[in-house]
């Protein structure tokens, strides 16, 4: 059985290119402005009612 150490150690090894970050939900009453700045980072953002948001699910 493999010890806790062990475990830790395959939990955090990541392949470069294999990982994406997942998209961030804000509020529908968020405005186009702040919408904005939280895509500047280059994350994606979407509104919760936002149609594209169940596209990256998909």
């Amino acid at each position: 059985m493999a010890t806790i150490k062990e475990r830790l150690k395959a939990l955090e090894q990541t392949r470069t290119g294999t990982l994406s970050e997942l998209p961030f939900i804000v509020s529908d009453t968020c405005t186009d402005e702040e919408l904005k700045q939280l895509q500047r980072n280059g994350r994606k953002v979407f509104r919760e009612s936002d149609p594209e948001l169940m596209e990256e699910f998909i």
